[in-house]
């Protein structure tokens, strides 16, 4: 049988993994354009890569043609982010974002693939614990008129 505080203690611990998460991937995010150029570049492709997580998921890694600002040579970089869209984006124009010693690992510049996963991470982490917070409010303040 479940206690009121073994829930609480599981409520808070999930609430508090999505939390830290979401605030760890935006800080790894904000780290790599913190020493990164951008620029433009086109999609010539993806890399295909068959992964198993909660089942065998196909993703696609976009490879993107560019030129390097500081070098001026032709680079063609792979996002560290995969995609659903596979290689129906070749031809298409998009904005970058690329390491400075290392411009073969590139962040296209995308809010689904690159702010998603921790921006939801955060909102369902502090929804989870509103949630919890705001069902068990009532029973907090009949406690306390007895």
């Amino acid at each position: 049988m479940y206690t009121d505080k073994s829930i609480k203690i599981f409520v808070v611990f999930v609430s508090a993994f999505l939390i830290l998460y979401g605030i760890l991937r935006v800080s790894s995010i904000l780290l790599f354009f913190s020493s990164s150029n951008t620029t433009k570049g086109t999609i010539i492709g993806s890399t295909v890569v068959e992964e198993f997580h909660d089942g065998l998921k196909t993703y696609y890694y976009p490879k993107v043609s560019f030129i390097h600002k500081d070098t001026g040579e032709e680079i063609i970089g792979e996002s560290i982010y995969s995609t659903k869209s596979g290689n129906a984006d070749v031809g298409k124009i998009v904005s970058i974002y690329y390491k400075k010693d290392n411009p073969s690992k590139i962040i296209i510049e995308s809010f689904r693939e690159v702010w998603y996963t921790p921006v939801t991470s955060i909102l369902g982490g502090v929804f989870i614990f509103l949630i919890y917070y705001i069902t068990h409010l009532p029973k907090r303040s009949s406690r306390k008129k007895h």
